[in-house]
């Protein structure tokens, strides 16, 4: 008998941000790593013979999980990686759907399931399984873990046998575990997605379709050129909000800067929108009075879309430009008044790096990512 453990990642950047991340190389969240602590703490006690991990990031952090409890090293491996998503990799759900609404909307729901330039879900099903085989046939009698990913996860089990196809295994949590037993080449589940041990940890879905109306996803695009005024409405809207009214904010000014800015570099401002409807926006500026920092100078959710859990797309959204841009950090002012937005800034990993009269500047560091080949 061949005991298989295998672990979901913990919550990653592409969970919260709502972000197609199959290959593209990102990290655990702060709650993600929460998870790994807990997860270690669920497999302290369970005898393992060999850790194998996809060597994408967020699986080599998470697998530090059974590292700890067992003091094995990890050992990377390819075949446990998860879909790779070709075109759609790191863009948001909301950019996906608005390309293909029917595609994005049965994400890996059949084994002919492929986003554009992506490997197929029949692909990713014969190769997971063909890395579980062998690894199971490597350690025969003993029992091993492997970290991999949610449609991974899913593929594997299906090619195993232990469902008929991959529509119906339903999602595998974030640090989840699963136990399945291999006896003459037959695998049987023990038991799937086990996840008690993160019950109070809250749980993100990045598909497509998680949460529906009362969890809508956001689209971006750049800012056109004849668009200055748009973005400078929105700066309004945000002053007004925040101080009640446009007394020190010149709103001519403002769309005179923003066109300087989108000509300066055409991606400086992103327009988000929920379905047809403009939801908000970015203006970036690359900071030159600091090296290695883009300065959010605009920041914003109209009022109708504040209160779904949106405005952490904006956050992954700012994320992925500087990363484009090369930078190392992002950086924003918030009045200190605005407590609801300090709150949602340091809950997504920005602290204060000082004081500016009525201001705070809060900066966060921004590590670098790419898709791996």
């Amino acid at each position: 008998m061949t005991k298989i453990y295998i672990v979901r990642h913990a919550e990653a950047e592409g969970n919260i941000y709502r972000r197609s991340h199959g290959w593209y190389d990102a990290y655990l969240t702060e709650t993600g790593l929460r998870q790994v602590d807990n997860l270690a703490r669920r497999m302290k006690g369970i005898h393992l013979d060999a850790i194998y991990s996809s060597d994408l990031r967020r699986t080599m952090m998470t697998a530090e999980a059974p590292r700890r409890a067992s003091g094995l090293p990890v050992i990377p491996e390819p075949g446990l990686r998860e879909l790779q998503m070709g075109d759609w990799e790191n863009y948001t759900w909301g950019n996906c759907m608005r390309e293909d609404y029917d595609l994005a909307a049965s994400f890996a729901q059949n084994e002919a399931w492929r986003a554009p330039g992506a490997e197929s879900v029949r692909d990713l099903i014969e190769r997971t399984t063909a890395a579980a085989r062998r690894l199971a046939e490597r350690h025969e009698g003993g029992t091993i873990c492997l970290v991999s990913h949610s449609v991974a996860i899913r593929a594997m089990l299906t090619g195993l046998g232990i469902y008929r196809d991959i529509g119906e295994c339903g999602i595998v949590p974030n640090a989840s575990l699963s136990l399945i037993e291999c006896e003459d080449g037959a695998f049987r589940p023990v038991f799937i997605g086990s996840n008690e041990h993160n019950a109070s940890v809250p749980q993100h879905s990045a598909h497509p379709m998680g949460g529906g109306v009362e969890r809508p996803t956001l689209w971006f695009r750049a800012a056109r050129r004849d668009e200055s005024g748009v973005a400078a409405e929105l700066w309004g809207e945000a002053w007004s909000s925040v101080y009640g009214n446009l007394r020190m904010f010149d709103p001519g000014f403002a769309e005179l800067r923003v066109g300087m800015m989108i000509e300066d570099d055409p991606d400086a401002v992103r327009l988000a929108f929920c379905g047809d409807e403009l939801a908000g926006g970015l203006i970036l500026d690359r900071f030159a009075d600091e090296r290695g920092v883009m300065h959010i100078a605009l920041f914003m959710l109209r009022e109708k879309f504040r209160g779904y859990g949106l405005a952490v797309q904006l956050v992954g959204e700012a994320l992925t430009c500087a990363r484009l841009a090369g930078k190392d950090t992002l950086r924003l002012r918030v009045a200190k008044k605005n407590r609801h937005a300090i709150e949602l800034y340091e809950k997504n990993g920005f602290s204060t790096a000082y004081k500016n009269s009525g201001d705070l500047v809060m900066k966060r560091r921004v590590l670098p990512a790419d898709v791996l080949k």
